[in-house]
């Protein structure tokens, strides 16, 4: 319910762009909000898409405000929501910030043995805390409690970037009783300019001509390149949005290391999603998507850091996602 008020009041404020994103809008004479149509698969939007030799997504798996996770993924459900009731898995080599696709995640299971190991791993991050350069701690301890610990002990932000929290949520809070006009004022001012540039694109006095691209076919009729819905549930095991559709996946199984694998729609609840929200996942990954979920700790602004916006030492997380596509996924 939370969601579904948000939707409708945040749609309200925002121009043509905000509307697009809530689905509040129609596209030409398909009676259909523009992202629906262009996840379609019947569309040349999609047919496109299927013309690259690869498609690869990444996305930030906590704290990015602008393109959550689900977003960037098409997916019905957020296994990252609790950190604490999953176990990552790193691609080799990335370790630290890249998770291998499919989700790099496998549920834990609650048990006394997994409560002491908590315990084990916060005593490691406490102590290496207390002794910074000193001999490291933890060496009786197990790989992977010492491999969390370390996690843990990075994810801590520099107190540049706590301070800067703190005077931001130090302003607004004094400033809030002006914020409420000044957004009025500036959602408002954001709304006519943008119905001002639209008529002045439909006009053509942009430069642009509008006629030579929607006299185009909008619905492909390309047989041959239809792709069939398997492609990325089997090449990612662990995270199938093929699920969002599909109740009857087999049943979670611990593995060696005591965690539990099974199809995430079965695991993680589902997200609060519309009708037609849930078509556009199914739409998209039609396609053969390589996803991979990425953790970045260290900025304050993970968006930020995975687009590489600031200098070299801010966005070194960033660089490492950089890196990874460069050398992994990119086709010539």
């Amino acid at each position: 319910m939370h969601s579904r008020l948000w939707n409708a009041a945040a749609s309200s404020i925002t121009a043509t762009a905000g509307r697009q994103l809530f689905l509040h809008d129609t596209f030409r004479d398909t009676s259909r909000p523009i992202l629906s149509v262009m996840a379609d698969p019947k569309t040349v939007f999609v047919r496109g898409l299927r013309r690259f030799r690869r498609l690869t997504t990444y996305g930030n798996i906590v704290n990015d405000r602008a393109v959550v996770w689900y977003t960037t993924a098409f997916s019905p459900t957020d296994p990252y929501a609790d950190l604490k009731k999953v176990q990552v898995h790193y691609v080799k080599g990335y370790e630290g910030v890249v998770l291998e696709r499919g989700g790099g995640v496998v549920l834990r299971e609650a048990s006394e043995q997994e409560d002491r190991r908590r315990h084990r791993v916060k005593e490691i991050v406490a102590k290496r805390t207390d002794e910074a350069g000193g001999d490291k701690a933890g060496d009786d301890s197990d790989e992977n409690d010492k491999e969390e610990a370390e996690q843990v002990f990075d994810s801590k932000w520099p107190w540049s970037q706590r301070l800067r929290v703190m005077a931001f949520g130090l302003t607004l809070f004094t400033l809030w009783p002006l914020y409420i006009p000044v957004l009025g004022v500036s959602v408002t001012a954001a709304a006519v300019m943008s119905e001002k540039r639209m008529r002045r694109h439909d006009r053509g006095e942009d430069g642009v001509d509008t006629a030579s691209y929607r006299s185009l076919e909008l619905w492909s009729t390309d047989e041959e390149e239809e792709p069939t819905s398997t492609t990325t549930a089997s090449q990612e095991p662990r995270l199938s949005e093929a699920d969002a559709s599909d109740s009857s996946s087999s049943p979670s199984s611990p593995n060696k290391e005591g965690e539990t694998t099974a199809p995430l729609s079965q695991v993680f609840p589902a997200l609060d999603l519309l009708p037609a929200q849930l078509d556009m996942i199914r739409g998209l990954n039609a396609l053969p998507w390589r996803k991979y979920p990425v953790w970045i700790r260290r900025h304050i602004n993970p968006h930020e850091d995975i687009v590489i916006r600031g200098s070299e030492s801010e966005t070194s997380e960033g660089l490492v996602v950089l890196k990874h596509f460069a050398a992994e996924e990119f086709l010539v």
